[in-house]
């Protein structure tokens, strides 16, 4: 459950330390106890121990989707947790962080079989297709440390490599979503319905059909602005 819940909205002053005044002596405890990036300064401080450890609390999905789009949300919910912000990064992490709402709790899922002994790792960014340097310089802004992580890691063919899964995958996921917010808030999943009157998009490399139709967005039906997509040959 949460430590301390905070509803941010852009352009308004948020008073944590009255927040915070409102938790039991254990809670506060808990709080003060998380760690703080050293981009916040040494001397632990309200703001910085949040700015470090904050979780969002909303749909995973949707804020990648945001992310992708570059949607600028004016109001995000929050929160710190004894537990769950204590989970580090990575850029193929083998757990995810999500809000359950009716719980009312941030659950904990593994993403693959964890060997024991190995460290359960989440992701810190919004959406994670994009670049090594792109995800790399997100951290370093947003958090205050250099990603050092295996897929980080990787040089050469390998990297270059896994940046283009990464980007096509993010082409991908736009597909999936619906690109006018403010018609379905962006939450309608296409649906795999009356293809034969959709038309093929030509590949962006070779100018040859693809397979993949674009799909109109299943909860308002507008037709989606689908970004430029190699066919099969060229990827």
């Amino acid at each position: 459950a949460p430590l301390v819940e905070c509803t941010i909205r852009k352009g308004e002053k948020t008073n944590l330390t009255a927040l915070l005044a409102q938790l039991d002596a254990q809670a506060r405890e808990e709080f003060w106890a998380l760690s703080q990036s050293p981009m916040y300064g040494e001397d632990k401080r309200a703001v910085g121990i949040w700015q470090s450890n904050a979780l969002p609390q909303g749909s995973p999905l949707l804020a990648a989707t945001n992310s992708y789009h570059g949607v600028e949300i004016s109001e995000t919910t929050a929160a710190c947790y004894a537990a769950a912000c204590r989970f580090n990064h990575a850029c193929s992490p083998n757990a995810h962080t999500a809000w359950n709402r009716r719980l009312r709790k941030q659950t904990i899922h593994t993403l693959r079989e964890v060997v024991a002994g190995e460290e359960l790792t989440i992701n810190y960014l919004a959406q994670l297709c994009e670049p090594t340097d792109q995800r790399k310089r997100r951290l370093r802004d947003a958090f205050g440390f250099e990603c050092a992580c295996s897929t980080c890691a990787l040089g050469g063919e390998a990297r270059q490599l896994s940046d283009r899964r990464r980007l096509r995958l993010g082409r991908l996921a736009s597909m999936v979503y619906c690109t006018l917010p403010t018609a379905c808030e962006g939450e309608g999943p296409v649906a795999p319905l009356s293809l034969s009157v959709l038309v093929p998009m030509p590949c962006c490399t070779c100018a040859h059909a693809r397979e993949e139709p674009p799909m109109p967005c299943r909860t308002c039906a507008h037709a989606r602005e689908e970004p430029p997509m190699p066919c099969r040959t060229c990827a």
